[in-house]
């Protein structure tokens, strides 16, 4: 999908688009770190943390 956008801007040079492009590589990293996050928090201990010892 970001290479559409950079495609598009590649074609028509518009300031424009190369704002929307950098915008949705943007966005797309927020997504990217949202998922890693979610997924750190597997690698806790709440397992063992609650064992009563």
């Amino acid at each position: 999908m970001a290479d559409e956008f950079w495609l598009r801007f590649a074609a028509s040079g518009k300031v424009e688009d190369y704002l929307k492009y950098k915008q949705h590589k943007f966005d797309a990293l927020l997504v990217k770190d949202e998922n890693d996050e979610n997924n750190n928090e597997r690698l806790g201990y709440k397992g063992t943390d609650n064992r009563g010892e």
